[in-house]
């Protein structure tokens, strides 16, 4: 090795805080999060440049909150076409479902359309801001070795040469098949759909302008056509486990499948290829120091379009949890509560997406007509209306356990253990904006129209200003009494936590900075929720883990302990 390169990995190496495993939109999303909580990163990625491949398609509005977050919510959207509906038709070809574009409680649209290629170089881009967040292109993960201070990885570089980068932690971003999953040996165990084989057609300037995905729920032959960003279309068909890709993939199958759309003497194709789809879960989330986030964990078939997005939930549930731990904020009990807050919930987003893709593309008539039936019967009864309309049977994020206090319930005009709704709100003398432009990366209080004369206990309790958490007082007057000690007041302007008042009111809400509501409580029991807190979290103290160091390549084999 050179001595410019040996100086450039040297230098590299140093910043490394986390050690980032792929730079997908996923990895990407995690170091500009951590980025924006001020821990220094290294982002590898085995290729020599971004992906220009629209692989995934959908965003949701979580996502899309958190990309404003970031500060490239507003950027993306040019590439993006939303709010995105469904319509289903039955094999006869009249429609039986419809679930309606439209935005939510978040503030976006319940699906948008985005290009790949753009969210990821406005990713990519939006690094620059953080003067700790390093990426180096065409460099792979050799080997992993954990010991008691941190991971030593082995890397090779663009140049073929190998060097060490010591990070106190590790997060493997590296996609289905995993290099860090492998070297971990964690088992990733599910199913391969077999028979949900799919021909997946991307065209440029398609006539078909209509922001609404259409299923065909044609036995004989499942169709599905999505809109693309600038205009274009995506159409899926329904391929038997024996049918020969590449005849499948030639001009004139490809013609006489989208003509069942459209007309298809001009087409104007991007991309074409067939996919199998998978539902696969790794064992464990974590494994010591090391995390695995997005494909790497989980790979999940494309139906509810949860793919993406609940990577992007991986990340943002990972990014402060350990922004604390490197802070000397919390200690280890905090990143083992990833594992068990994003784990359930994954399993539970596949087992939804390979049910639904068998009842959308079953090629059994019997069972078709029985499904067609019922769906024609439930939409005209309004409540199940309402749960297809608003798209309630995909998961949204629901913690039973972790970092959260009491029993949440799925009553869903409770809030705890659920992301909190954003309003617009108004601080005396400003302009309105959303609550989260206002509350910031940081763990906020919430006081909901506090009764003044019940005092708020726990305000000074050290766990506050440990997690640098901010205080807010919630009024929907113009003209509230003056707020409680140690809180600000807000003015809330819009309708979205109009439930949240009715139902809490003088009582305060402990949101996390994923947004996550961790506890509701009386005025005198704050003190009481931060040291609840504080048994989920740990001890703010240095993670120690008293084992010899053992690579992962040679198990058995001792090393000497490493410092960083």
């Amino acid at each position: 090795m050179t001595t410019d390169i040996a100086s450039q990995h040297a230098a590299v190496a140093q910043r490394a805080k986390v050690l980032i495993v792929g730079g997908g939109p996923v990895g990407l999303t995690l170091a500009n999060l951590l980025g924006l909580y001020g821990i220094a990163a290294v982002v590898i990625e085995r290729n020599a440049a971004l992906s220009d491949v629209p692989k995934a398609l959908m965003i949701d509005d979580e996502y899309f909150r958190l990309l404003d977050t970031l500060g490239i919510a507003d950027d993306l959207k040019p590439h993006c076409a939303f709010p995105i509906g469904v319509k289903y038709y039955s094999m006869f070809g009249f429609p039986i479902a419809h679930v309606g574009g439209h935005l939510t409680a978040n503030r976006f649209a319940a699906r948008s359309v985005m290009w790949q290629p753009a969210l990821e170089q406005l990713l990519l881009r939006n690094l620059d801001r953080f003067p700790g967040i390093v990426i180096r292109f065409k460099h792979v993960l050799e080997d992993i070795v954990e010991h008691a201070d941190g991971v030593r990885a082995r890397i090779r570089g663009a140049e073929g040469e190998s060097y060490d980068i010591n990070a106190d932690f590790l997060i493997g971003a590296d996609g289905a098949r995993s290099t860090v999953r492998k070297l971990l040996d964690i088992a990733f165990e599910g199913t391969t759909l077999s028979d949900q084989r799919h021909l997946v057609v991307d065209v440029a300037d398609d006539p078909d302008g209509e922001l609404v995905g259409k299923l065909i729920l044609d036995p004989a032959q499942p169709s599905t056509s999505l809109p693309l960003a600038y205009h274009g279309r995506r159409y899926e068909f329904k391929i038997g486990p024996d049918v020969d890709a590449e005849e499948v993939l030639a001009d004139a199958s490809v013609r006489r499948l989208i003509g069942r759309f459209r007309d298809a003497a001009d087409l104007k194709v991007i991309r074409k290829t067939v996919y199998t789809f998978h539902g696969l879960l790794a064992r464990r989330f974590q494994k010591g120091r090391v995390f695995l986030i997005g494909d790497a964990a989980h790979a999940m078939p494309p139906f509810g379009a949860q793919g993406l997005n609940s990577g992007a939930r991986d990340a943002n549930n990972l990014a402060w949890k350990l922004a604390a731990v490197i802070g000397g904020h919390a200690g280890p009990r905090l990143l083992e509560t990833y594992d068990e807050e994003r784990r359930a919930q994954v399993a539970g987003t596949i087992a939804i997406a390979v049910r639904q893709g068998r009842l959308v593309n079953t090629s059994s008539y019997a069972a078709a007509l029985l499904r067609d039936f019922v769906f024609v019967a439930l939409s005209v009864v309004p409540p199940i209306k309402r749960y297809i309309a608003q798209m309630k049977y995909i998961p949204k994020p629901f913690l039973r356990s972790g970092v959260v206090l009491g029993r949440p319930v799925k009553d869903e005009a409770s809030v705890l253990g659920r992301i909190l709704p954003q309003p617009d709100v108004k601080a005396a003398g400003e302009e309105p904006q959303l609550l989260d432009k206002i509350l910031g990366p940081s763990f906020a209080i919430l006081a909901i129209e506090p009764d003044l004369a019940k005092p708020i206990v726990g305000v000074d309790h050290p766990l506050w200003s440990q997690l640098g958490a901010v205080f807010w007082s919630l009024h929907w007057s113009a003209s509230w009494a003056p707020a409680a000690a140690g809180f600000r007041p807000l003015q809330v302007v819009s309708s979205q936590l109009d439930h949240v008042r009715e139902r809490y009111r003088g009582q305060l809400l402990i949101v996390r900075p994923d947004r996550l509501v961790a506890a509701i409580v009386a005025p005198g029991e704050l003190e009481d929720a931060a040291r609840g807190i504080v048994e989920r979290i740990g001890a703010p103290e240095r993670i120690t883990a008293p084992r010899a160091e053992i690579s992962t390549k040679s198990p058995g084999r001792v090393a000497a302990p490493a410092t960083l």
